[in-house]
């Protein structure tokens, strides 16, 4: 091994193998970040009043679920399995908070900017160039103050809440894979995939594939058979128990309805397959196809007489008959979602900011354009770019091949979580997928830093010493 790379695998300064590189800057830097976040919360919080309450806050249908779900003890099933809600860490922060509003919204706030900081300061001190650190550092956090990720923290929503849980268990995997871990990073980690579970019930099948992942590492690496024993447990254990959560609420039953309404009946296919297995398709259930039906008809699909039929046939055959479609067409579970990637690629969530009043406007759109560009043709050159950068870096950079390893791991992760999402819900696809935007941005911001970094480093490093 030459002298430039056994300096380039030891030395923390340099970043290879390290990950606590100073980032120039970091601290103004992190202090308007911090300002902006607060002050928006703030504007949300405290000045006007909102389109359906008195504070200009996001506050839905689901908002007002998670708000009663609140209310019951936390022993309660009411609180641990809220139907048509959402697994209950939202609704313990909520309680945590009071209810109040407000508080909500500042906390949820006060997070984000701690777990975006967190997140950009750990994959900024694994550079070598002090200047790619600062910029990468900035380009983080800009694409945590972008408005389709921003605005999310002054809704009373999951959407913030598994966003920062997810820059938290990012910035941790990447510390443990060939990083610098502190001596709870480890501890931190399982706790936070634990939590993810608790946020949103489209996690508890990630959590599977994290257990899956876990369960190869256990076989493959001896070193890491503890650890990776743990890791899958965990994941398992959560996964099992908020699966069971959703199932005694019943949260499953509108997002089936849903899809099944919106996307399955268009399909002369797929509707002569949930035919054929014992669907009612009278003229009540074909009027569901039409636009916007599902919205306004979902209440008389759970009560209404003339839906009785198909109701029984939801609740006993429904899940089963969508199980058995999905695994007997897997060319479609796949062109679909790619068909439909425009959501993953540039989330259209804009219209939610309008309806609450919390717009950023014209600063906001350039911030936007910046830290999150909405154009998918853009986005699809960068993922190519940055496929062969990745690629490439793997052969020329040793001390980083853990970290595209951690980044690849998370691809993989987000391409599960889209399907997932896409396929569990028909409706509100664009906010129930921002997750998985924001993680396909983070890893295309990490293969572009080390990619910059490895550019300007040429001929930066010391040459080897002659014999």
């Amino acid at each position: 091994m030459s002298a430039s790379e056994r300096v380039d695998e030891r030395s923390p300064s340099q970043g290879g193998a390290g990950g606590d590189g100073r980032i120039p800057f970091a601290t103004p830097i992190t202090v308007v970040f911090a300002a902006a976040l607060l002050i928006y919360a703030g504007w949300a919080a405290f000045t006007g009043t909102g389109r359906f309450r008195a504070v200009r806050v996001g506050y839905g249908v689901d908002s007002a679920y998670y708000i009663m779900a609140a209310k019951a003890p936390v022993w309660s099933l009411k609180f641990l399995a809220t139907p048509n809600g959402a697994p209950f860490l939202f609704s313990l922060l909520a309680k945590l908070c009071l209810r109040n509003l407000r508080v909500i919204v500042l906390v949820q706030s006060a997070f984000a900017v701690w777990a975006w900081w967190f997140l950009a300061r750990t994959i900024a001190a694994r550079l070598h160039r002090p200047a790619v650190r600062t910029l990468t550092f900035v380009a983080v956090l800009l694409l945590a103050a972008s408005p389709p990720i921003v605005m999310w923290n002054v809704f009373v929503a999951t959407e913030s809440l598994s966003i920062s849980l997810l820059c938290v268990a990012s910035a941790l995997w990447i510390r443990l894979t060939g990083g610098r871990p502190g001596d709870r990073d480890f501890t931190a980690f399982v706790v936070v995939l634990a939590a993810l579970a608790c946020t949103r019930d489209s996690y508890a099948v990630m959590l599977l594939v994290v257990a899956g992942i876990a369960i190869v590492v256990a076989l493959a690496r001896r070193a890491l058979r503890q650890r990776a024993a743990i890791v899958a447990a965990v994941c398992i254990v959560a996964s099992v128990l908020n699966i069971a959560a959703s199932n005694h609420g019943g949260r499953w039953f509108d997002p089936l309805d849903e899809t099944i309404a919106i996307r399955l009946l268009g399909s002369h296919e797929a509707t002569q397959y949930f035919v054929d297995h014992g669907m009612p398709y009278d003229h009540y259930v074909r009027a569901l196809h039409k636009p916007d039906a599902i919205v306004f008809r979902a209440h008389d699909v759970t009560y209404a007489p003339q839906f009785k039929r198909y109701r029984n046939w939801l609740l006993n055959k429904g899940r089963g008959t969508y199980t058995s479609y999905l695994l007997t067409h897997p060319v479609s579970d796949i062109t679909g979602p790619f068909d439909d990637r425009r959501r993953l690629l540039r989330p259209e969530v804009r219209p939610y900011a309008h309806l609450y009043f919390v717009d950023l406007g014209g600063a906001g759109r350039v911030v936007g354009a910046i830290g999150m560009p909405s154009s998918q043709g853009l986005v699809e050159v960068w993922i190519g770019i940055a496929a062969l950068g990745a690629a490439w870096l793997a052969l020329k950079r040793r001390g980083d091949r853990a970290l595209l390893i951690a980044a690849g791991l998370s691809t993989v992760l987000l391409v599960v979580h889209f399907l997932v999402a896409w396929h569990g819900d028909a409706l509100e696809l664009d906010r129930h997928i921002i997750a998985a935007a924001v993680e396909l941005r983070v890893v295309l911001l990490i293969v572009s830093a080390l990619l910059v970094d490895e550019l300007l480093s040429v001929g930066k490093r010391p040459k080897a010493v002659a014999r």
